[in-house]
């Protein structure tokens, strides 16, 4: 079970493979506009200590999205400010999200079934697809499959 594990992350580890500070990958784009501006922005600024907002041209304005996504980026930020560093937290969040959907397989199937999921999940190209992008999807898939993890754990 464990080289099926470890097979599968190494798969995913290819698939995602770029370079994010190459101008060939759509990672520098920052897509969505202007979404992915606002989960950057608010980022930067907190990993400056100016807080949780959006600072634009020396204005100051209350953003319109939710801050678990801009909080769970800022920790790369602090080390590197490149606005591109995003898809190094992607990466992880996307890693946990392989690891939970492991965890749920396990408990329903036997290895061989899992095995089979697990490959057809890390290489179907959206799960792949979205850590080149500055959107909350990728913690959102991740944070659902942790939610349908715990139904599966007994009541104790």
């Amino acid at each position: 079970m464990l080289k099926i594990l470890l097979g599968s992350f190494l798969i995913f580890l290819l698939l995602l493979f770029r370079n994010a500070y190459s101008e060939n990958t759509l990672i520098p784009n920052l897509e969505p506009y202007p979404d992915a501006i606002y989960y950057i922005n608010e980022s930067l600024n907190l990993s400056e200590g100016k807080g949780l907002k959006f600072i634009r041209e020396h204005r100051i304005q209350t953003p319109p999205i939710p801050p678990l996504y801009p909080i769970s980026l800022t920790p790369f930020y602090i080390l590197n400010s490149d606005p591109r560093t995003f898809y190094f937290t992607n990466i992880l969040i996307a890693f946990s999200g392989v690891v939970i959907f492991y965890l749920i397989l396990k408990n329903i199937f036997d290895w061989k079934i899992s095995g089979i999921l697990l490959l057809m999940y890390v290489t179907n190209f959206v799960i792949y697809w979205f850590p080149q992008f500055a959107m909350a999807d990728n913690l959102l898939l991740t944070l659902f499959l942790a939610s349908f993890l715990i139904l599966f754990q007994k009541i104790n």
